[in-house]
């Protein structure tokens, strides 16, 4: 004897519903989470790349403020010891502008690419942040090329990019 099992569906389920409306019900929920991921994730590339290039000017006018301090402290004739820490402060400001820039260099790429590659779906056209995007790209793209010019750089094809030491 052979017995035939049939699989009746989960009370919670409607009598009417058809696999076929279940399969269009997921399909169409994945498409939302799909729309939702990629907005998600440009939010957060944005985001991460906008950070970084506010850590970058920020270092620079850091600088900028050290060199002005430590001239000052030079004209004033203040004690060489007060004048060698700070030129230390100095320092230590320039060394972090290379490992930010790279990092800017980083983020900027992963961020070329990845509107690239999802830039034309539909659902990033009402996004606010692909606007910005495009134009934090453009600001960020001239720092880097100014910090080539005053760094050992490379140049690709119309882009600089910063040879590591």
């Amino acid at each position: 004897f052979f017995f035939l099992m049939i699989r009746r569906p989960p009370r919670s389920t409607q009598s009417r519903s058809s696999a076929a409306s279940d399969v269009y019900k997921r399909q169409t929920q994945y498409r939302e989470m799909a729309e939702v991921n990629l907005q998600k994730s440009l939010r957060i590339k944005y985001g991460s790349l906008n950070r970084i290039f506010k850590d970058y000017k920020s270092y620079q006018k850091e600088e900028e403020q050290q060199k002005a301090k430590v001239q000052k402290m030079k004209d004033e004739q203040k004690d060489s010891y007060d004048i060698n820490k700070q030129e230390e402060v100095l320092e230590e400001t320039q060394n972090m502008l290379p490992n930010c820039m790279t990092r800017l260099t980083d983020a900027l790429r992963e961020l070329e690419s990845w509107l690239e590659e999802n830039g034309e779906d539909p659902s990033l056209n009402e996004s606010e942040d692909k606007p910005k995007a495009h134009d934090l790209i453009s600001t960020c793209l001239l720092y880097t090329s100014d910090a080539a010019d005053d760094l050992l750089c490379v140049d690709l094809g119309g882009r600089r990019i910063i040879k590591k030491k």
